[in-house]
């Protein structure tokens, strides 16, 4: 949900004008990057003896909150 919200913002803002294809990779790129980014702190809570649902929740977390000061803009 959180990666929807995220990209949705810049549908409607700065990628407006861009052909679908470009919305289509922007997207499938930015998807693969939050994965690997959830993977990252999964594996670091896990290292640091900190909560699993911590290193699970944060990468949602901090996009949700980008969501918002995206949205704010447009």
């Amino acid at each position: 949900l959180c990666l929807i919200v995220f990209f949705g913002s810049f549908i409607f803002s700065s990628l407006r004008d861009v052909t679908p294809a470009s919305r289509i990779v922007l997207s499938v790129v930015g998807a693969f990057i939050y994965k690997v980014f959830q993977d990252f702190t999964i594996s670091f809570s896990i290292a640091t003896n900190l909560s699993v649902l911590i290193g699970v929740i944060a990468p949602a977390l901090l996009l949700l909150i980008m969501s918002i000061f995206f949205y704010r803009r447009i």
